[in-house]
């Protein structure tokens, strides 16, 4: 059992905003509280909402074995909520340190993605529901990044793989055959000199209504001296199908292009108006653009106050949205 100090241990909270239609006033709620004993403790990605209303996610630490778990939180009649234990990683088998969202099939397994214990051990792990307990199987274990896609067919797309230069990873499809899952190679990253095109997603990729996939990258793109690393500070990028099997790889924005840009994003991206990530290193300036009517890939930073609009125009453009 990994050690831990339940000093240490910050208890987490999951909650939601409420708007009562009469007052039109949100109200925060929490949910539950992790990090008591045996429980969870630091989650990471968004919550998964079964059809049933009830919530999935997972936590990189706590739990019986202190290698985080998968949870399930279950609406009870009266309003309140009760969390149940899916799966408590041991690191003997399992795997450790599950990190990212989860998705599920029309069946109701769970896919997700592991960190590990400590290099080389990160993974693509499924739970099976069955009668009483959840059955646990490791797809994928040749590298991975945080968090999966699920399509209508029940392949797995992500950080997935390897790739083929310096283990700088790679986006990847898992596909369920008559023998087991078989891995599909679609991007290498570092396929440009110096990691122009990017490396290290930090979160599960997106779709648009056309199956084109959209994600960012934490490193890669525009190096020194207009970034603070010599990493590169990550890119924002498209995939396209080809209809033959492959895929067109596409960089949309290089972060750090001008002065104000953001750098580094930490968090997933949506489709809308407004959508909530992350980025780790606030250099942007505040300033503001107007959102335009045409439809726009966002992605907002909270706690920087840094929010980065991509346009699909002819050329598709960055703008920092500080300062709202």
């Amino acid at each position: 059992m990994r050690s831990q100090t339940p000093t240490r241990l910050l208890a987490v909270l999951i909650g939601v905003i409420l708007v009562p239609a009469a007052l039109g006033a949100p109200k925060y709620r929490v949910l539950h509280n992790f990090g008591a004993g045996n429980d969870g403790a630091f989650p990471s990605g968004p919550l998964l909402l079964d059809k049933r209303g009830n919530l999935y996610g997972d936590t990189g630490g706590g739990g019986a074995y202190s290698y985080g778990m998968v949870f399930e939180l279950i609406r009870h009649a009266d309003g309140t909520w009760g969390e149940s234990a899916v799966h408590e990683f041991a690191d003997s088998g399992d795997g450790a340190d599950p990190v990212g969202n989860l998705v599920s099939d029309d069946t109701g397994d769970l896919y997700g993605t592991l960190k590990g214990a400590g290099p080389g051990q990160t993974a693509v792990f499924e739970l099976e529901p069955g009668s009483g307990s959840w059955d646990f199987s490791m797809l994928y274990t040749q590298g991975v990044g945080p968090g999966l896609l699920l399509d209508k067919s029940g392949n797995l797309y992500g950080d997935i793989g390897p790739g083929d230069y310096y283990g700088a990873g790679a986006i990847g499809e898992l596909s369920l055959g008559s023998k087991g899952w078989n891995y599909t190679q679609l991007y290498s990253f570092c396929s440009q000199h110096d990691c122009a095109d990017g490396r290290s997603p930090v979160a599960a990729p997106i779709w648009d209504t056309h199956g084109n996939l959209y994600n960012t990258t934490y490193y890669g793109g525009i190096g020194q001296p207009k970034c603070w690393t010599t990493f590169g500070c990550g890119v924002v990028f498209q995939m396209t199908p080809k209809g033959d099997g492959t895929w067109t790889y596409r960089i949309l924005h290089r972060f750090a292009s001008f002065p104000t840009d953001g750098q580094t994003p930490s968090g997933g991206w949506r489709w809308g108006h407004r959508a909530i990530s992350t980025v780790s290193r606030p250099w942007a300036e505040s300033t503001t653009m107007a959102p335009s009517s045409s439809s726009r890939l966002l992605q907002t930073v909270t706690g920087h106050k840094l929010c980065c609009m991509i346009s699909p125009r002819a050329a598709w453009k960055g703008a920092d949205l500080t300062g709202r």
